[in-house]
């Protein structure tokens, strides 16, 4: 098909940049193998090609070919899925191996360091069609790792559409990426209205999403979409082929009966729709399939197939299956852009208005004629939300730009810098291995002064890392900041602005001062206060450890990861079994603090502990050693003396398990167990996310502490009797677990209520 280099249906419209790769097809990536079977199958698409084609084995090379190639307007690309699926498994509709799939990532790779905007998808369409949502996640993950968007033409826009919005969304979240739907819309009477649940799914993403549509109620696209997917997987010459097959085609008569194709056609019925262009049959454009029928003295499915092979499957369509209300909503929301999903190739006898007109139609109708939008937010939608949602005002991941960083001030090549970045999502693009305690303290401390150290992606610069493994990522605080960031929608170099060895700016003033005539222009966010420096903490291998002590203290990164853990509580009477219960949670990997083994080595330990019980009572404490018997004789004849001990050893104990807790968080421990008979009443229930009680009838304990320590059954039920009874433990703990069968019952059922608590 020919070219139209001076863009004009574009220019005429007012529009200045266009991003082409949409819908998963474009003329590159290709390989010697594949070229046969991709230029015919991509050029009956109405794919532009060019006359050196071959050579486009990479997207970095086409695009280098484009810069040679004169535009009327700016141009900016995605790389098409469809095309990298073609380049490495020709028409294949099988899963791709791990090599294939390899394959595939590396071109993207590639397509992202060459400056494409994302990975576009057109899951309605052969090629796209075949590739499983695992696939497409794979595929996105460098496309996250580039700050890239992850743009699809779903894979239905019909019955599916509620589906196939959240597969895109999961697709685009797993890759660590922005997700946007292509060309937004419900097609068919019975899915009018869907749009409104498909919006509030991509503002309740969780990731950022936006979405695109044209403001009419008719689409247009591929005959051959239309084909059941055992039709669309065929290559283009056995597809033609089995359409002058009378057996293959009473097949696909009875396929499309059935329904299912995933085009969103069936919904308006094939005989209804508008054929745009034919390119061997020209005089079919302007007719819709029942009127071409009709002429030719044949049934509509006797004309569709014919218009197929007759045309070696270049056949556009047009087709109204849309509601004008959805229209009108999709426009209104404030996620949407305008886009026209037009091809427009000259000469075309018949073509849908959106290739000339969407630009002035959306201004007359949402504006104008309907007031849904204000002028200024038209305006933006046009604009400015386009250009940041693709990162068209520049990569922030330039090692120039970053060196001229270091240049202006004069900042030591050894030592690293820190991206400044929107929200926590920033993680999984930049960094690698990224631990869950690196989302936990984000989500405590940002937007706020913690800079988060892990280790690096290949996409963050050498000159960033001062040539190490890992980078340092910050959200700042500034309101201002945070708009610049999420504007240009890639991460900030940006220390301090003064010299290096020089005092901190604390006006816009102070900043031109030092750099006036080596910067751009200074964001003037008003005058600074007296603040400190981040404090910087370092996930990239464990122990955790804080490299700079600053405006969040130590103690208060360490209490969020454990406030984030799961800590079980595990108390009881004696000889009810607690012990079996701790060792399923061993099992489960977690951390056993024994508080009774705490309490006996601050005995022997704590200085100030020791002191404090010997003011409390006075000669209990001879040569820094507890006299018990001396001092039991006080508090156990004295319920006063008891409680103001417990309070004493109670503070000491709860400190110290807390600092354990602490140092197993710096370890990367997620799951720790507080053994202790006083849980609830010593206060360090308060630790815990649950607790739970395990009691079992009382001649079961009596028997159980004879055989265990040898004690009279005197001694035993004196001991027993002291404690809580079961009923106390049924009131103040979150589970109980009764012990009074088997051993192998009770461990049954540890392993079941731990596996609940720790999901």
């Amino acid at each position: 098909m020919p070219l139209d280099p001076a863009r004009a249906s574009k220019l005429l419209q007012g529009v200045t940049t266009e991003l082409c790769g949409q819908c998963g097809l474009g003329p590159a990536p290709v390989t010697e193998q594949n070229y046969p079977v991709y230029h015919k199958y991509l050029s009956q698409q109405g794919i532009p090609m060019y006359p050196d084609d071959r050579t486009f084995t990479s997207f970095s090379a086409y695009l280098s070919r484009m810069e040679q190639t004169p535009a009327g307007i700016n141009l900016a690309y995605f790389i098409p899925h469809g095309t990298v699926r073609l380049a490495v498994m020709g028409f294949s509709h099988d899963a791709p191996d791990d090599r294939q799939l390899a394959q595939m990532r590396e071109l993207v790779e590639d397509a992202m360091q060459a400056g494409a905007l994302g990975l576009s998808t057109g899951l309605a369409y052969a090629p796209g069609r075949f590739a499983a949502t695992d696939e497409l996640a794979a595929l996105t993950e460098p496309v996250g790792r580039y700050g890239g968007v992850y743009t699809s033409h779903l894979r239905d826009q019909g019955d599916q559409l509620e589906q196939s919005v959240q597969e895109a969304i999961d697709i685009a979240r797993r890759g660590g990426a922005r997700v946007n739907v292509s060309h937004h819309k419900a097609v068919g009477e019975q899915n009018f209205g869907k749009v409104r649940k498909t919006t509030q799914m991509l503002h309740e993403a969780g990731i950022p999403a936006t979405h695109d549509v044209y403001p009419y109620a008719a689409s247009s696209t591929m005959l051959i979409s239309t084909l059941p997917m055992a039709f669309a997987q065929l290559e283009p010459q056995a597809l033609l082929q089995a359409l002058a097959d009378p057996g293959e085609l009473a097949r696909l008569a009875s396929l499309l009966l059935q329904g299912g194709s995933g085009d969103a056609a069936e919904a308006c019925g094939l005989d209804r729709l508008l054929i745009a262009n034919a390119t061997k049959t020209p005089e079919a454009a302007g007719k819709t399939i029942r009127q071409i029928a009709q002429a030719r003295g044949v049934s509509p499915f006797e004309a569709y197939a014919a218009l197929l092979r007759e045309n070696e499957l270049g056949v556009q369509y047009i087709k109204f299956g849309m509601s004008e209300s959805d229209v009108s909503y999709l426009m209104a929301d404030e996620l949407c852009m305008f886009g026209s999903d037009a091809l427009y190739v000259p000469g075309m006898k018949v073509t849908h208005p959106r290739s000339i007109g969407t630009f002035p139609c959306v201004l007359r109708r949402a504006v104008r004629e309907e007031q849904s939008i204000s002028l200024p937010e038209a305006v933006r939608k046009l604009t400015s939300l386009p250009a940041e949602v693709y990162g068209l005002a520049g990569n922030g991941l330039d090692p120039e730009a970053v060196a001229q960083i270091y240049e202006v001030k004069g900042r030591p090549s050894v030592k690293p810098l820190s991206l400044m970045v929107h929200d926590a999502s920033a993680m999984a693009r930049y960094c690698a291995d990224v631990p869950p305690a690196a989302y936990t303290l984000a989500e405590a401390f940002w937007p706020g002064p913690l800079t988060i150290v892990l280790r690096a992606q290949d996409c963050v610069p050498e000159i960033v890392r001062a040539g190490g493994q890992t980078v340092g990522l910050r959200c700042p605080d500034h309101p201002a900041t945070l708009a610049l960031i999420e504007a240009a929608q890639l991460p900030l170099a940006a220390p301090s602005a003064n010299p290096s060895g020089a005092p901190s700016p604390k006006t816009a003033d102070d900043v031109l001062a030092y750099f006036n005539g080596q910067i751009a222009a200074v964001i003037d966010g008003g005058p600074c206060g007296i603040g400190r420096e981040s404090t910087l903490v370092d996930l990239s291998h464990t122990p955790y450890r804080i490299l700079r002590s600053a405006a969040v203290p130590d103690d208060a990164v360490w209490d969020a990861l454990v406030q984030k853990m799961h800590i079980v509580g595990i108390t009881g009477g004696t000889g009810c079994g607690k012990t079996t219960a701790l060792m399923e949670l061993e099992r489960q990997g977690a951390l056993v603090i024994d508080c009774d083994a705490v309490y006996h080595e601050l005995l022997a330990s704590n200085t100030a502990m020791l002191a404090e019980i010997n003011a409390r009572f006075p000669g209990t404490i001879e040569n820094g050693t507890l006299q018990r018997k001396r001092l039991g004789a006080v508090v156990f004849a004295d319920a006063a003396a008891l409680d103001d001990l417990n309070a004493i050893t109670h503070r000491y104990v709860r400190a110290e398990v807390r600092a354990r807790l602490r140092a197993w968080a710096r370890r990367g421990g997620t799951v720790a167990a507080i053994d202790a008979i006083a849980l609830i009443e010593s206060g360090l229930a308060e630790l815990c996310t649950v607790t739970i009680g395990v009691t079992a009838p009382r001649e079961v304990r009596i028997e159980r502490l004879i055989a265990r320590e040898g004690v009279t059954r005197d001694y035993a039920e004196a001991r027993i009797d002291a404690q809580k009874p079961n009923e106390w433990f049924a009131q103040h703990c979150s589970y109980v677990l009764d012990n009074g069968g088997t051993l192998a019952d009770f461990q049954r059922r540890c392993h079941q209520l731990i596996q609940e608590v720790l999901s």
